[in-house]
């Protein structure tokens, strides 16, 4: 018999974050110079290769945004994610939406909630209550073209927790790219952790992922396949 898997969002979206909370009292961190929004929003799709902090066995999260092309200039960005829990993969999407105004100097603040979450062992799809999380972000560089690097924040109840994730338009195009750009910002690519984005396959099926057995040590490896 199937059974719904209840997770709680903050549980969730909060994988993108630090496991701990950070010393910071603030969201804050200064965006790039010469931030250029509308070359920013060319990039439509980005998977996350590589965190600063530790945040979950994550396996494949991609990022893919959308302009509403109207007077409301509203952007949403659509959050694609496979990550281990309790010896079980879980598959989750997550909404956020801001607009081009507040995404102007290259730090901004969106409304994130998770709209659907499913867990593999039981096939089945949790649709969770609709709950906003404010996300402070500020683009630490980016070329435009093959790469972010992305400051993330929240506010919890514990305390604020952060992020430095690196986004890569090409899941083959390897570290020296990012690790180049790290160092320009005065980061170490050793200092970060990266993904299981070798993982990550666009394909033309249904989403899904396919694993061998249940062992944690066999999951990772595996293929994940987004249809997007």
């Amino acid at each position: 018999m199937k059974t719904i898997i209840a997770l709680t969002f903050i549980g969730i979206l909060t994988y993108a974050f630090a496991e701990e909370p950070s010393e910071k009292t603030e969201c804050k961190h200064e965006p790039m110079a010469n931030f250029d929004s509308t070359k920013y929003l060319q990039i439509t799709r980005a998977f996350a290769t590589h965190s600063r902090e530790r945040t979950g066995a994550i396996i494949c999260r991609l990022y893919k945004t959308e302009q509403s092309g109207d007077k409301t200039g509203k952007i949403d960005t659509n959050i694609y994610e496979y990550y281990l829990k309790r010896r079980d993969i879980y598959y989750s999407e997550v909404h956020c939406n801001t607009t081009e105004r507040r995404i102007k100097k290259g730090e901004f603040v969106s409304s994130c909630k998770q709209v659907m979450v499913t867990a593999r062992r039981s096939g089945t799809t949790k649709i969770p209550k609709s709950r906003i999380m404010k996300v402070y972000t500020s683009v630490i560089d980016t070329d435009y073209d093959k790469y972010i690097i992305l400051y993330k924040c929240i506010k919890t109840k514990s305390g604020i927790k952060d992020n430095i994730e690196v986004l890569q338009t090409d899941i083959n195009a390897g570290d020296e790219p990012i690790k180049q750009a790290l160092e320009k910002n005065g980061m170490e690519l050793e200092d970060f952790i990266p993904f299981f984005s070798n993982a990550c396959l666009i394909g033309s099926s249904p989403a899904f992922i396919s694993v061998c057995n249940t062992s944690i040590l066999s999951l990772i490896p595996d293929l994940v396949l987004i249809h997007l």
